[in-house]
């Protein structure tokens, strides 16, 4: 059985790679900074020269793994195009990833890395996919990223690939609608709340700024002591919607990931029993 191991950067499920056996082990960027047994491809499909360029301090890791591809010659990097500058470039092999799938379906489903590392598996024909630290947990994400892995793992299901997902993950593990609880209408009602918390929030900090700011321009210590009272009673508020929202928060991640318990010992399911 020809297999492959994906390794992505999520910390609560990226650490089962070192119960893996796969035959390979593919991942993203600057994977080769992380500590994880063995690395056979890279896929870079981010412009990272021309992000490179920019001196911006939120750029310095983007430049030094510029350099970094540039001086690479063990690992394969696919890459949108073939660079130059890069020794272990390859083009990604789009149109015959795309080809697999229906025509409707061609340029919807690589929201990704991820879609694009399933595609390239599926296209080289392994047996077994295992996949980890792929979450698309963040709030961008979760609107448009999940979606796309859900068809690269509904395609490896229909072509009898077998796929290998952690326990410890939120990729599909929501409950069977208005059959298991109702977790749906439980999460947008917690949806609600968390916004309502935000603007509790947003209010509570903003009247504290405020206060500040009069004390700052209070002239009268009498005055200024008053303010300082205020801003006391405020800033106790401001820690209270701090910490209610942080609690929805705390639920909603809850719902999204179901957290194994701590006497398993394999949580990442990968060691068959």
């Amino acid at each position: 059985m020809k297999s492959v191991a994906l390794y992505g950067f999520a910390s609560i499920s990226r650490d089962g790679i070192w119960q893996s056996t796969a035959d390979e082990v593919w991942s993203i960027a600057w994977a080769y900074n992380y500590h994880i047994p063995r690395l056979d491809m890279i896929l870079e499909i981010h412009p990272i020269w021309m992000q490179a360029r920019s001196q911006k301090p939120e750029f310095e890791k983007v430049r030094h793994h510029w350099e970094w591809l540039k001086t690479n010659h063990t690992i394969p990097v696919y890459m949108t195009e073939v660079r130059p500058e890069v020794p272990r470039s390859l083009r990604y092999p789009l149109e015959e990833v795309q080809a697999l799938l229906p025509a409707a379906r061609r340029r919807s489903v690589f929201t990704s890395s991820f879609d694009f590392l399933m595609g390239l598996a599926i296209l080289k024909g392994y047996d077994r996919i295992e996949a980890y630290g792929f979450e698309m947990g963040s709030d961008t994400e979760y609107r448009y990223q999940r979606e796309g892995a859900a068809y690269w793992i509904s395609q490896c299901d229909a072509r009898g690939i077998e796929l290998v997902l952690p326990n410890r993950t939120a990729l599909l593990k929501k409950r069977i609608y208005m059959v298991e609880g109702g977790a749906m209408i439980y999460r947008q009602d917690l949806e609600r709340l968390l916004n309502q918390r935000a603007n509790q929030k947003k209010d509570a900090f903003a009247r504290l700024a405020n206060l500040e700011g009069q004390m700052k321009q209070a002239t009268d210590e009498d005055v200024r002591a008053a303010i300082a009272r205020e801003w006391d009673k405020q800033y106790r508020i401001a820690m209270v919607t701090h910490g209610a929202y942080s609690e929805i928060e705390y639920l909603l991640k809850e719902i999204d990931l179901d957290e194994p318990s701590d006497e398993l010992t394999d949580p990442y399911g990968v060691i068959e029993q």
